[in-house]
């Protein structure tokens, strides 16, 4: 199997030996990211006898997930999936609509109703928490339902733990989860 290391798409932290401080080391360059991917190219046309177009659609079949560490108390769900979507994963509001299941008006007015409430862009902190955005195109269950269901259900995380990651209430969690139990059955 190819790997591409990680720390080609983001910074590492590492220990410096002297007084155990961390220190940001530079991502590597363009050039040595596109060598690397030429070589991981060539690896799997020779090993996989692979074509480019069966490398691309591997490649655009990658699942696009959200951290849960986007989400505050301000907004609403939808309005940070929107919000995340359009500013940090540059998706066009017509995309999100796509891939939520949702309408474009109700896409539109939940993105410009968290630039209202919420101006400046949402960080994403890394957590090894994630959810798949596929998961919010089935309509059974409200966006904050699925997010708590899969929370619980995959990661088995306490109600009290969820309530940390989404800035909400532990009895809102427990009531959401209650209700998205309820749906599925």
């Amino acid at each position: 199997m190819i790997r591409i290391s990680k720390e080609i798409l983001t910074l590492k932290k590492t220990p410096l030996a002297k007084n155990g401080a961390c220190v940001k080391e530079i991502a590597p360059s363009k050039d040595k990211v596109i060598e690397q991917l030429r070589e991981s190219y060539a690896a799997l046309r020779e090993q996989h006898n692979l074509t480019y177009e069966e490398i691309l659609n591997q490649l655009q079949s990658v699942e696009t997930t959200l951290p849960c560490t986007i989400f505050s108390s301000s907004l609403s769900s939808l309005e940070t999936i929107t919000k995340y979507l359009k500013e940090n994963q540059h998706f066009t509001l017509k995309e999100i609509a796509q891939k939520l299941n949702r309408t474009y008006r109700t896409i539109w007015g939940a993105y410009h109703a968290s630039l209202h409430k919420h101006p400046s862009g949402l960080t994403a902190i890394p957590t090894p928490y994630h959810i798949p955005l596929s998961l919010f195109s089935e309509r059974k269950l409200s966006i904050l339902e699925t997010i708590t269901h899969h929370l619980r259900s995959t990661h088995h995380l306490r109600y009290s733990q969820i309530a940390k990651i989404l800035h909400r209430d532990p009895r809102t969690v427990w009531t959401t989860e209650y209700n998205a139990k309820g749906k599925l059955k």
